[in-house]
């Protein structure tokens, strides 16, 4: 009993300054990382003061990769112009979500290199929208 109980202590004096270490002390992605989930690039819609932003704000990719959006303050709506690196829903109706969800979509295939800038849109009960306009830039290198 006395050494399951000493095992015990050992291992929360181990694994209680890991556990509640500051975040400065932990390993954190470094900032050209943030946002990348293996060849899906996550870009969350935050709050910013009275107006939204995208986080990362410019994002570079690679045609045939994933990018999703994820809004936790209300609904969302992200919406391309014309000549755009997604299918023709991004410039019509746009990719969509509720409040919580994740959407997205593979960059085309035959996107071409470039800049492009897009339109977000965030519904927040009782309020306003609250837009951003970030952008992507397409990698002239190979595809996916």
């Amino acid at each position: 009993m006395k050494r399951t109980f000493f095992g015990a202590l050992v291992a929360l004096g181990i694994l209680f300054p890991l556990t509640f270490a500051p975040a400065q002390n932990r390993d954190l992605p470094a900032p050209a990382d943030l946002g990348r989930q293996a060849d899906t690039i996550v870009i969350q819609i935050v709050a910013d003061a009275d107006s939204v932003v995208a986080v990362p704000n410019s994002v570079t990719v690679t045609r045939g990769q994933v990018v999703t959006w994820a809004c936790e303050l209300g609904d969302w709506t992200v919406n391309f112009k014309s000549g755009q690196p997604f299918g023709d829903q991004a410039v019509g109706d746009g990719i969509r979500g509720n409040q919580g969800q994740r959407r997205g979509q593979a960059v085309r295939n035959d996107a071409a290199a470039g800049t492009y800038k897009y339109d977000i849109m965030v519904q927040v009960r009782g309020g306003p929208p609250l837009r951003a306009d970030p952008e992507i830039v397409i990698n002239p290198g190979e595809h996916r």
